[in-house]
């Protein structure tokens, strides 16, 4: 880091679109099924009082389970705009031109070959994704697919934030 680096402000990144990759009403249903049966199992061979204890706890520990299975999607702005997956991390400069895929074509996506060169952050669980080259030759990833239940409007924040810095060098002064 250079003398003139370290004193120049750094413009604070704020967040311009979150979303967060839930399970959907199959996955809470699946978890909340499986706390179900295994009360009844215990009710079965324990009693009543204990099959309630057991449903008690299976319910929490599926929400925490449902809680840790869904990853944030963060776009933010500021001197480093980037998108975030979970812990994954992508500075927008490096980003081609996003475009949103519906089911039908995310299905097609998954089966292809050529998908095992791409970074996947679309969990089973959502039914939509956008895609994007990565214009990075050191990165190992052709490109990403994030994982959406908006996915029209994260590529639209994406190609906006990779257009504006692609006409201005960088993301200074608000954008």
């Amino acid at each position: 880091m250079t003398s003139d680096q370290s004193t120049a402000p750094a413009q604070p990144s704020s967040v311009v679109l979150l979303q967060r990759q839930w399970l959907g009403p199959a996955g809470w249903l699946g978890l909340a099924g499986f706390a179900a049966s295994l009360a009844l199992a215990y009710a079965a061979a324990a009693g009543a009082v204990v099959g309630w204890v057991t449903l008690t706890v299976g319910l929490a520990a599926g929400a925490v389970i449902g809680l840790r299975l869904s990853r944030p999607v963060v776009v933010t702005d500021g001197a480093a705009p980037e998108l975030r997956v979970g812990r994954a991390r992508i500075a927008l400069h490096l980003t081609g031109s996003a475009a949103a895929l519906d089911s039908a074509t995310l299905l097609r996506a998954r089966r292809a070959a050529e998908s095992a060169q791409g970074f996947w952050a679309a969990p089973g669980w959502c039914p939509q994704a956008v895609v994007f080259t990565v214009e990075d030759p050191t990165d190992p990833h052709a490109f990403w697919v994030v994982g959406s239940r908006r996915p029209r409007q994260l590529a639209d924040v994406i190609n906006r934030l990779s257009e504006s810095i692609s006409a201005h060098g960088t993301m200074t002064g608000g954008g």
